[in-house]
């Protein structure tokens, strides 16, 4: 067995073992490369593939962040047939050997700000939940929960929404360049770091995949969709003083709206806050769960290895 760097010939195996585990659905080679190979915290020491006889038997896709002294692992796939042989390991311990020479003491396993694949680890995955346990992970088992919306056969019309947020002077359209730093402001007052970064990444989108309110100029509420993932919703978010007078519904409505355009017949709502708003304003149903897991990394390695070879 050979750990070598993912390359782009190995992104369509990459994309159609995402797209066979419950719930990920539409994962085609660009959006894997957008969370890989085009990510900007890609680093080739961390994103590797196991070959056994010139064939890829397993993927791992991490980052870390020095200054924070953590490593984020986003994904660990093996290919079914060759699962319970040792492959996970191998990879597992290639990747927290290289981690703590760079100095990371603590490893988060299912997600990485920013551009992560999921918000953790599906609780349905029974084996990946006990392959961590016994590898010295462990979780608070609290759940992140996404919903699903059926988008077939929903209307999406926003007119009459519009008009009355219209009197108040608040118009909803799709966002422009110009608003980037509208949103940026609106995403940092609240506290939401990451989310403004998210909302940079709607606008290199065509169309641009974010819709904003806006009063007397100003962006006092955005919605994105297609960040996360293919088919995707989130983040979302409204200025405190404007909450319940149906902007949140309204920016909502827009982007399902605009997936459905974009022949998407489900969406999913990532890493839910208010299940009973979605429930309530679009019909939203609750889908899968994650769980977040950490590793605290006590040694460094000896060894940077390009390659590792294993029984």
């Amino acid at each position: 067995m050979k750990l070598i760097p993912l390359g782009e010939a190995h992104l369509p195996d990459l994309a159609r073992w995402l797209n066979d585990l419950p719930g990920m659905r539409g994962w085609d080679v660009s959006w894997v490369r957008r969370k890989t190979l085009a990510d900007p915290d890609y680093d080739p020491v961390l994103t590797l593939t196991a070959k056994v006889r010139g064939e890829p038997v397993g993927f791992v896709v991490a980052a870390v962040h020095v200054h924070e002294n953590r490593g984020w692992i986003k994904a660990l796939l093996v290919r079914p047939d060759w699962q319970r042989q040792g492959v996970g390991t191998h990879l597992l311990r290639a990747i927290e050997d290289r981690m703590a020479q760079l100095g990371v003491s603590q490893v988060t396993f299912g997600w990485a700000p920013l551009n992560y694949f999921t918000p953790g680890v599906d609780v349905r995955l029974t084996a990946a939940n006990a392959f961590l346990e016994c590898q010295g992970y462990s979780t608070e088992r609290v759940s992140r929960i996404n919903m699903e919306v059926q988008l077939e056969g929903q209307d999406f019309d926003t007119v009459q929404m519009e008009r009355r947020l219209s009197a108040k002077g608040i118009t909803i359209r799709r966002a422009e360049p110009a608003d980037a730093e509208g949103t940026r402001q609106l995403a940092e007052g609240q506290g939401f770091v990451t989310w403004r970064d998210e909302c940079d990444h709607a606008s290199q989108n065509d169309p641009i995949s974010m819709f904003v309110a806006k009063q007397d100029g100003r962006v006092c509420g955005f919605a994105v969709h297609s960040i996360t993932g293919p088919g995707e919703f989130g983040p979302m978010l409204t200025a405190p003083t404007l909450r319940g007078q149906g902007i949140g519904t309204l920016l909502l409505r827009r982007c399902l709206a605009d997936l459905k355009w974009l022949s998407y017949r489900h969406a999913e709502i990532i890493w839910v806050g208010p299940i009973s708003f979605y429930a309530r304003a679009v019909g939203a149903r609750v889908g899968r769960a994650f769980w977040e897991w950490k590793k605290a990394l006590e040694q460094p390695g000896q060894v940077l290895m390009s390659e590792y070879s294993g029984d």
